[in-house]
């Protein structure tokens, strides 16, 4: 089993070492809480490699070294991503891990050397790139729409205002009309040429 990090390899020299890799399917009843086995599926979720391995107890740096890789973080506090090789990795189609869950080792006296288990949870996997996709295709289909709302609200603004200026242009067109209407009926009493004041 190698790990690899940034052009870093570390192989595991251990023996016995025994993988396997559990799936988890999770599915939904479609009948409530009936007896019914009708189900949907909830997707897939990332896969966990488990590792059962012994380590002869003069290669107590190399178990060392082991849980560093275990415990190494990046500077943003993330779990370190490792692309490993192995058997059971490869047929899963699983290409990066993180180290997940508890690592722990104990003594086996009879055999001279520590039994060791960790386990390793994909990362990146085809489901979460998945998920990913969705939610940035989500995302961008949203600034869309946020944005069109924008165009049409500023579109709406515009005509109003233009309406506005429309009426406004009418009533003053109107009201003139009016008061030249009003100035025919009731001429202005102070004009001298008005019949009534020169009878």
């Amino acid at each position: 089993m190698i790990f690899e990090h940034q052009g870093k390899l570390f192989e595991l020299r251990a023996k016995n070492i025994i993988a396997s890799v559990t799936l988890p399917l999770k599915n939904k009843k479609l009948d409530g809480n009936t007896s019914s086995t009708l189900t949907t599926t909830e997707g897939s979720k990332a896969k966990t490699l488990s590792v059962a391995c012994q380590l002869p107890f003069e290669q107590g740096e190399h178990l060392t070294d082991l849980i560093k890789l275990a415990e190494a973080v990046e500077e943003d506090g993330r779990r370190r991503v490792y692309r490993i090789q192995h058997d059971e990795a490869k047929v899963a189609d699983i290409r990066e891990v993180i180290f997940d869950g508890n690592l722990s080792y104990r003594k086996t006296e009879g055999l001279l050397a520590w039994s060791v288990n960790f386990s390793l949870l994909q990362y990146n996997s085809v489901a979460e790139a998945k998920e990913a996709r969705q939610k940035e295709l989500k995302a961008k289909q949203t600034t869309q729409a946020d944005t069109t709302q924008g165009t049409s609200i500023a579109q709406s603004t515009g005509n109003e205002s233009s309406d506005e200026t429309a009426i406004k242009k009418q009533y003053n067109q109107f009201e003139q009309f009016l008061k030249k209407v009003d100035q025919l009926l009731a001429p202005d009493s102070t004009d001298e040429t008005d019949p009534a004041r020169s009878a």
